[in-house]
């Protein structure tokens, strides 16, 4: 359960952010598995509540999975993208130039 909501919250990033969060993309998945582990040590003075140390490495595991399944997507996306068209232009049907 723990790794699935981290893989999400992963997903979610990128969706929120997309490329232009790419320069804080890995400090930002640090930053939230750091809270993952804050979440947990709270939970040691919470009624109810217990700490689980297995918690805290599935949601390791979780952003791990996600970064795994990020990095493969992009070096993939630019392994099937040709250099010559990456940064040219597109021509549209009617001769317009597109970017």
């Amino acid at each position: 359960m723990h790794a699935g909501a981290y893989f999400l919250a992963g997903c979610l990033f990128v969706v929120a952010f997309g490329g232009s969060g790419h320069r804080i993309f890995l400090p930002a998945l640090i930053a939230l598995f750091l809270l993952g582990i804050i979440f947990e040590v709270v939970q040691l003075r919470l009624p109810r509540r217990t700490f689980n140390p297995i918690d805290i490495a599935a949601n390791g595991i979780g952003l791990i999975a996600f970064y795994g399944c990020y990095s493969l997507n992009r070096i993939k996306s630019k392994a099937t993208i040709p250099k010559s068209s990456r940064n040219s232009a597109e021509t549209l049907e009617d001769g317009r130039k597109i970017r």
